[in-house]
């Protein structure tokens, strides 16, 4: 589900993109309840304590100046799965990315719920995340910006820190696109202007893994067919959780041939699970939503 608003700031034209994966949850969101957290927080700036410490992997103090250049902003509140929301593998592709193409690169400003401190330095080792993160001690940045401690927020914010993208680089890859063009301040050649679209016929987008032991990972196998009459592409594969990762080849699929997504699950811990993966390829109706779920006992 997408939300598309056109809005023009200083005779800029910024498109502001909301997608159910902006709000970092695995639960629906109407799209009436997308349209006003964008009208909401448009063009809003964000506001931050005068005193700020950062910590690397919650041991070593560094400081951290933030005060020009574009922001890319994630604040992680406490409540569901920690892995699902942190998703630090992708966002250490992500930054690298940005250091190959930026002259002048956006600060990076993690900022973490105080209240899960034990699953967060877990990730963050399991991750080996070594960038600054910020632990919202006391809640005040959810505080003196209204957040609600039942949701994340990205946003891309600008030099006086006010909002100008809503939605999350690391689940999307248009989003992320968004992010390129506006920080590197050129807009990137859209792929979606020019390639060719196929026909993907799917036999299931569900699997059921029923009940099995928490620590014993599972897979599942999807099979796309290229129904279509061009060359089917597979152009990038996110999931709702950091449990969950996606494998497939990465060459095109010729017309009438298949291509099989293994999706792997491991459990962090004992639960009942229900998982998304979206696949972005050059296809009608793309993307592709999957489900996995399952009990982990």
């Amino acid at each position: 589900m997408k939300s598309y608003k056109l809005i023009c700031m200083g005779g800029i034209s910024v498109l502001f993109i909301a997608v159910i994966v902006l709000l970092l949850s695995c639960k629906n969101t109407s799209k009436k309840d997308l349209s006003l957290f964008v009208s909401k927080w448009e063009q809003k700036e964000i506001l931050f304590p005068k005193v700020m410490d950062f910590t690397l992997k919650l041991k070593d103090t560094v400081k951290v100046s933030f005060d020009d250049g574009w922001k890319i902003f994630l604040y992680v509140d406490s409540a569901g799965c920690t892995s699902c929301k942190l998703q630090l593998n992708k966002w250490k592709e992500f930054i690298r990315e940005i250091d190959s193409v930026c002259d002048i690169k956006p600060s990076f400003l993690f900022i973490f719920s105080p209240h899960r401190l034990k699953e967060i330095g877990y990730s963050l080792l399991t991750a080996n995340f070594n960038f600054p993160i910020h632990i919202d001690e006391g809640d005040s940045i959810l505080k003196m910006n209204n957040f609600r401690n039942s949701k994340s927020y990205c946003f891309l914010l600008d030099n006086e820190n006010k909002v100008t993208v809503i939605g999350n680089p690391i689940y999307n890859p248009k989003i992320r696109d968004l992010y390129m063009s506006i920080i590197t301040g050129h807009k990137r050649p859209s792929k979606d202007a020019t390639k060719p679209l196929t026909t993907v016929a799917l036999k299931s987008a569900m699997h059921n893994f029923e009940s099995f032991p928490w620590k014993t990972p599972q897979q599942a196998i999807f099979i796309l067919q290229n129904a279509g009459h061009t060359p089917l592409i597979i152009e990038g594969a996110s999931t709702s959780c950091g449990c969950t990762t996606v494998e497939y080849p990465k060459q095109p699929v010729q017309p009438g041939d298949s291509i099989a997504l293994t999706v792997t699950y491991k459990a962090d811990r004992p639960e009942h699970f229900d998982k998304s993966i979206t696949v972005y390829c050059n296809a009608k109706g793309s993307p592709f939503k999957l489900r996995i779920k399952g009990n982990a006992e």
